[in-house]
């Protein structure tokens, strides 16, 4: 009688151990990829906007504010506070979602009425994804059924004075009305856009969030940022950039008061803020820059070059990053 070849059962298992071994080496590599053409591609979204804003500069002779804050003739009874309209919305006939400009009365307030009501005429546009809004690397479903949200955020300032809103040393904040001229830092040494996660969504927090990282702290205080009033907080919000159309800092905007990927939470008040620059690349963050350009810089980055990078009119002279 023949005798019939095959595997042994120690045969077997070894072919097993090595292809797990195998799947166990690969698919590390594979998301290293994935990561890295997400990185790539974020990298490529934070580029096309800051053309944008370019173009929006030169046709309009200054760069979008970041909030403008203004009583509408349409709705004379509707606070200033209400009609902040982001630059991001400002911005979107310029990276060819000429369709959602034309769904936005940007005329009006954003929101008309204090229980934060949007106009019908808004409400379609202000909910649309828009996709170079959105870092492929952080891609989830938007958590605010009326809006779509952003992962990118505009530079208000260095952080300093406390972070103030008002009158900061950005490109972009409260009432800005600031001309390319404005940068005397250099367009080279002065971030534009940089990115930034989305919170979970839901009710506040009133315990110390497991994850910081995406809360921010929410204070009534009218004085300026400080370690103990940060430290201090005890109620965490977790809308953070839900809304790319709404122009409040803690949808679209962000300053270097904080380092990137700070481990601790954001701290927000009325006219003060420090908000980080966040991504979920490993190391650090891209940011583009005034000039255009973009970088990506990593969370061990010096403070001082890292608040020299907010400011536009600061005369600091960078180091290496």
């Amino acid at each position: 009688m023949k005798s019939r070849k095959g595997f042994t059962l120690i045969e077997l298992l070894v072919v097993i151990a090595i292809i797990a071994v195998l799947i166990g080496l690969l698919v590390p590599a594979v998301q290293k990829v994935r990561e890295a053409a997400s990185r790539i591609k974020c990298a490529n979204n934070l580029h096309q906007l800051s053309l944008a804003f370019h173009n929006y500069h030169d046709t309009n002779l200054l760069f979008p504010p970041g909030y403008e804050q203004k009583v509408s003739p349409a709705y004379p009874g509707t606070p200033a506070f209400l009609f902040r309209w982001s630059a991001l919305a400002k911005v979107t006939p310029f990276i060819e979602q000429d369709n959602i400009y034309k769904a936005l009365d940007l005329t009006i307030p954003l929101y008309i009425s204090p229980a934060g009501d949007v106009a019908s005429q808004n409400q379609l546009g202000v909910r649309t994804r828009v996709a170079v809004f959105q870092c492929p690397s952080e891609l989830s479903d938007p958590i605010d059924p009326l809006f779509a949200p952003t992962h990118y955020v505009c530079n208000a300032g260095s952080g300093g004075k406390g972070g103030t809103r008002d009158m900061a040393d950005g490109i972009f904040y409260t009432a800005s009305r600031v001309k390319m001229a404005d940068i005397t830092d250099g367009t080279s040494n002065t971030a534009m856009v940089a990115e930034s996660l989305m919170g979970p969504g839901g009710p506040s927090a009133t315990t110390t969030p497991q994850l910081p990282q995406l809360y921010y702290a929410w204070t009534q205080s009218r004085t300026p940022m400080s370690d103990g009033l940060c430290n201090g907080a005890s109620l965490w919000k977790t809308d953070r950039n839900t809304r790319w159309a709404d122009g409040e800092v803690y949808q679209t905007l962000y300053d270097h008061g904080y380092p990137p990927n700070y481990k601790g939470w954001d701290c927000i008040s009325i006219g003060f803020n420090w908000k980080a620059a966040r991504s979920k690349h490993s190391g650090g963050v891209n940011i583009a820059l005034a000039d255009g350009s973009v970088r990506f810089v990593t969370n061990g980055v010096d403070l001082t070059t890292w608040h020299a990078l907010g400011s536009r009119d600061g005369g600091e002279v960078l180091g290496n990053y």
